[in-house]
Protein backbone atom coordinates (compact mmCIF):
# COMPACT_ATOMS: atom_id res chain seq x y z
CA UNK A 1 0.00 0.00 0.00
CA UNK A 2 2.95 2.40 0.76
CA UNK A 3 4.49 1.58 -2.36
CA UNK A 4 1.54 2.00 -4.47
CA UNK A 5 1.20 5.57 -2.85
CA UNK A 6 4.67 6.56 -2.74
CA UNK A 7 4.87 5.45 -6.46
CA UNK A 8 1.70 7.41 -7.47
CA UNK A 9 3.08 10.78 -5.70
CA UNK A 10 6.47 10.40 -7.63
CA UNK A 11 4.40 10.13 -10.74
CA UNK A 12 2.45 13.39 -10.29
CA UNK A 13 6.53 14.52 -9.50
CA UNK A 14 6.81 15.18 -5.96
CA UNK A 15 10.00 14.34 -4.08
CA UNK A 16 8.45 12.15 -0.89
CA UNK A 17 10.24 13.57 2.31
CA UNK A 18 8.08 11.40 4.84
CA UNK A 19 4.95 8.90 4.30
CA UNK A 20 3.75 7.36 7.32
CA UNK A 21 0.61 5.86 8.70
CA UNK A 22 -1.34 6.48 11.55
CA UNK A 23 -4.81 5.18 13.44
CA UNK A 24 -6.87 8.00 14.47
CA UNK A 25 -10.19 8.20 16.56
CA UNK A 26 -12.43 8.32 13.41
CA UNK A 27 -14.15 12.42 13.19
CA UNK A 28 -17.28 10.73 11.60
CA UNK A 29 -17.74 7.66 13.38
CA UNK A 30 -17.15 8.36 17.42
CA UNK A 31 -16.88 4.44 18.01
CA UNK A 32 -14.51 3.70 15.24
CA UNK A 33 -11.20 4.41 14.13
CA UNK A 34 -9.85 5.84 10.65
CA UNK A 35 -6.69 4.45 8.50
CA UNK A 36 -4.64 7.30 7.79
CA UNK A 37 -1.82 8.34 5.59
CA UNK A 38 0.38 11.54 6.38
CA UNK A 39 2.62 12.67 2.88
CA UNK A 40 5.22 15.28 3.13
CA UNK A 41 6.28 15.87 -0.58
CA UNK A 42 8.59 18.07 -2.33
CA UNK A 43 8.53 19.74 -5.66
CA UNK A 44 10.78 22.49 -8.10
CA UNK A 45 8.38 23.10 -9.76
CA UNK A 46 5.23 25.31 -10.34
CA UNK A 47 1.95 23.54 -10.63
CA UNK A 48 -0.84 26.10 -11.92
CA UNK A 49 -4.61 25.66 -10.34
CA UNK A 50 -5.65 22.80 -13.26
CA UNK A 51 -2.32 20.57 -12.42
CA UNK A 52 -3.08 20.72 -8.67
CA UNK A 53 -6.91 19.74 -9.42
CA UNK A 54 -5.78 16.51 -11.63
CA UNK A 55 -3.35 15.51 -8.94
CA UNK A 56 -6.26 15.82 -6.67
CA UNK A 57 -8.04 13.46 -8.64
CA UNK A 58 -5.58 11.16 -9.34
CA UNK A 59 -5.34 10.77 -5.50
CA UNK A 60 -9.02 10.53 -4.80
CA UNK A 61 -9.02 7.44 -6.91
CA UNK A 62 -5.77 6.20 -5.36
CA UNK A 63 -7.69 6.91 -2.23
CA UNK A 64 -11.09 5.07 -3.49
CA UNK A 65 -8.90 2.27 -4.76
CA UNK A 66 -6.43 1.29 -1.64
CA UNK A 67 -9.68 1.76 0.60
CA UNK A 68 -8.04 4.88 2.97
CA UNK A 69 -10.20 6.32 5.01
CA UNK A 70 -7.55 9.81 5.00
CA UNK A 71 -5.23 10.76 2.63
CA UNK A 72 -3.45 13.91 3.98
CA UNK A 73 -0.38 15.44 1.65
CA UNK A 74 1.27 18.49 2.37
CA UNK A 75 3.44 20.15 -0.84
CA UNK A 76 5.94 22.40 -0.10
CA UNK A 77 7.11 24.23 -3.65
CA UNK A 78 10.97 25.39 -3.64
CA UNK A 79 10.16 27.81 -6.73
CA UNK A 80 8.80 30.39 -7.11
CA UNK A 81 6.13 31.03 -10.57
CA UNK A 82 8.35 33.39 -12.26
CA UNK A 83 10.99 30.93 -12.11
CA UNK A 84 9.69 28.16 -14.61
Amino acid sequence: MLASISESLADQGLSIENLVTDVQSSAKNKEGHDFVVHADCITSSYMDQESLQAMVTDLGHLKEALDLDVVDVRIQRLVNKDRD
